[in-house]
């Protein structure tokens, strides 16, 4: 394959404005794809596939996205727009690089020696009284109690109490200890991620952008695990498996995959799967490692964790306020997570 297909759905829409509109792009030259494909659905609905050149493209993450999904935003004004699917030859992997480090160096790092790989967020997330001293009793806590890693909030700053040099000195002492860094500059985010001792940082790179967690990811020494932020456009316009897709190709080591049908997110299971394979499918770049979060209890563990034991896919589960917003500390909490969940894995595999 030596050109890019992209795919998209229209639903609600005039479809045959959608066409007199696509039939002036063609004339005036707007958007220059190589063939388009319109498929009726129904009276108000229809599936286009276009194709792309790749001489059009001067591999920069930037114009990458601007053709791709900038110049065809317009037709939201129609209707409702969801681009579906994203297919690029093996030549593209090569401009963007994808994961770093990749699954394997992930769970290397944090000692995971069979998924799932359990990590526990820091709650209270942010306030006066989460100090530093905090931030490490509540992380050996999790750790002592078998858990993998212990997190930041994916909101936690460079805050009077809690400030982002003391949490990565701490990052470089317990090396399971993922701190986030909400940064404006290339050259903050490569001063803080220079130093290899650190295990991982997370970061919100659709938050920052793709160009943005693309550089990061070039100048860092450490993997990067971005969280789940569904921000505007890619909200609404992205079937959640191309967004899983573009934050691989981009450079995400793992990703806070979000569990379906809870009531934190918009998604369903059906969608979590997808992503979670768009993570951790073969490709000419490294896999992604997909930590479940939003939603993960002791109660609902059975029906998450099957699906990725029986497939063979790599992933982790991650927990805020069951570890430590519950009556029981941290550490017994983690402990009863671990027993759960070695008991689900051996009915499983029986």
């Amino acid at each position: 394959m030596s050109t890019i297909y992209s795919s998209l759905l229209l639903e609600n829409v005039d479809t045959e404005r959608v066409k007199a509109s696509l039939k002036h792009l063609k004339e005036i030259e707007d958007i220059p794809y190589q063939s388009l494909d319109i498929k009726i659905i129904s009276d108000s609905s229809l599936d286009l596939r276009i194709e792309y050149p790749l001489n059009i493209f001067d591999k920069s993450v930037s114009q990458f996205m601007a053709v791709l999904f900038g110049e065809l935003a317009f037709m939201r004004s129609f209707g409702k727009l969801t681009f579906t699917n994203l297919e690029i030859p093996e030549e593209v992997y090569s401009w963007f690089g994808g994961p770093k480090f990749g699954h394997e160096e992930v769970m290397k790092r944090f000692g995971v020696k069979e998924s799932p790989m359990l990590v526990a967020i820091i709650k209270p997330s942010l306030g006066e009284n989460l100090r530093i001293n905090d931030i490490e009793e509540k992380i050996e806590g999790a750790l002592a109690g078998g858990f993998h890693a212990v997190k930041d909030d994916e909101m936690q700053g460079d805050l009077l109490f809690a400030p982002l040099q003391d949490r990565l000195q701490l990052a470089k002492k317990i090396v399971r200890y993922i701190p986030a860094l909400n940064l404006d500059s290339n050259d903050a985010y490569e001063r803080a991620l220079s130093d290899a001792k650190i295990g991982m940082v997370i970061i919100n790179a659709s938050t920052l952008g793709f160009p943005m967690l693309h550089s990061i990811k070039s100048r860092s020494n450490v993997p990067i695990f971005s969280h789940n932020a569904m921000q505007g456009t890619f909200q609404y316009s992205f079937r959640p498996k191309v967004f899983a897709f573009l934050h691989r190709l981009f450079g995400c080591d793992a990703f806070l995959n979000p569990i379906g049908d809870v009531d934190y997110y918009r998604i369903s299971v059906a969608e979590e799967h997808e992503m979670a394979l768009e993570f951790t499918r073969d490709l000419p770049i490294k896999k992604t490692l997909p930590l479940l979060g939003g939603g993960a209890r002791l109660h609902n563990l059975e029906q998450i964790m099957p699906f990725y034991e029986e497939n063979s896919i790599p992933y982790g589960l991650v927990f805020g306020t069951l570890i430590f917003v519950s009556e029981q500390p941290p550490k017994e909490m983690a402990r009863l997570v671990v027993e759960r969940v070695k008991e689900i894995k051996e009915n499983i595999s029986k």
